[in-house]
């Protein structure tokens, strides 16, 4: 299966080493398959790569200002814009060529103005109206012909991967029209591509999954989920305040989906997200202020984290010998 990623695919990830990548490039070796990105898609990740840098001097001229009130002297975190974003614009394309990625020049689609024009003024997607304007959309119809241009050479045989459900959800009518037209296969998510497509191993099941986690978390949950986490999670009882929590305790975990993104002679490495369940036990105050007893004022709620791990699974053992949390989701 050949493949197209829209820019929110990079957005996680702008270097493309991340273990999902690893996954990706692994299968396009071993499949022989081609990855393709359009032009507008890698302008847009250099302007999504600048807009972030500008929001982190942000936060660090905020930091600076705090740190003066407080007459505290913290390091020097503000970095210069303008070499950070050259050098990643200049990386970028070094890493395309480097994995193989094929860029896809916006002058090689043969788009007819009159043809956007038209689709803009009468709102046919992708493009649509949003407030006043009725030209929002010009970057997704780009996008779209690129699709159509790659998929004359692989017919039936081209997914395309792109986060953003407002133009390509399933329940656009863009997707629709396109996958009538082209018969492209459509992914939300990288994961879910690397869920059905990346290499499988046969003792690596859910239910071998489950089984080693909930295992394991009954002793390691403070070590995945921490207290600041549920401290600004909202209980399920209204009349509970996060900051009166006393413990908490795993209590069940389900696999969203799980893939193979490296293998040695020695370990599978395996990228698992998990949506994970655990049980908080608060002090409810209004019992307390009835008259009632610590252990009888006492109350819990469940509370639902998505989590994402890296495990590292023993050939030879099969089974997993370290596992870490995977902050990216």
């Amino acid at each position: 299966m050949n493949i197209i990623l829209d820019s929110n695919v990079l957005k996680d990830n702008y270097y493309l080493n991340t273990p999902r990548f690893q996954a990706l490039f692994s299968y396009l070796k071993k499949t022989k398959s081609e990855c393709f990105i359009p032009e507008i898609v890698i302008l847009e990740t250099i302007k999504n790569y600048k807009r972030d840098t500008e929001e982190y001097n942000s936060i660090v001229d905020s930091l600076k200002k705090t740190n003066r009130v407080l007459g505290l002297n913290g390091p020097n975190l503000e970095i210069n814009m303008s070499d950070i974003v050259n050098k990643y614009e200049r990386s970028i394309y070094k890493i395309i060529k480097k994995v193989g990625i094929k860029l896809i020049p916006t002058k090689d689609l043969s788009i007819s103005i009159d043809s956007v024009i038209s689709r803009s003024l009468n709102d046919i997607p992708p493009f649509y109206r949003s407030g006043r304007s009725s030209d929002v959309g010009f970057r997704d119809y780009i996008v779209w012909e690129t699709v159509k241009f790659v998929n004359k050479d692989f017919e039936g045989n081209l997914c395309f991967i792109s986060n953003d459900k407002k133009a390509f959800g399933q329940s656009c009518e863009l997707f629709s029209r396109l996958k009538n037209e082209s018969n492209v296969h459509f992914y939300n998510l990288l994961d879910e591509f690397l869920n059905e497509y990346a290499e499988k191993i046969n003792f690596i099941s859910e239910e071998y999954l489950e089984d080693y986690f909930r295992e394991v978390l009954e002793d390691e949950i403070p070590n995945v989920v921490t207290l600041s986490e549920l401290l600004a999670t909202k209980p399920e009882n209204e009349y509970i305040d996060p900051s009166d929590i006393t413990d908490y305790e795993f209590d069940e975990i389900s696999i969203l989906d799980f893939y193979v993104y490296n293998a040695t002679t020695k370990y599978y490495y395996v990228f698992v997200r998990t949506d994970l369940i655990v049980r908080a036990y608060y002090l409810n105050r209004l019992m307390l202020a009835a008259g009632l007893d610590d252990e009888v004022s006492s109350d819990y709620s469940f509370l639902r984290f998505k989590k994402s791990f890296l495990l590292r699974i023993d050939r030879r053992t099969k089974r997993p010998d370290r596992f870490q949390n995977h902050t990216s989701n």
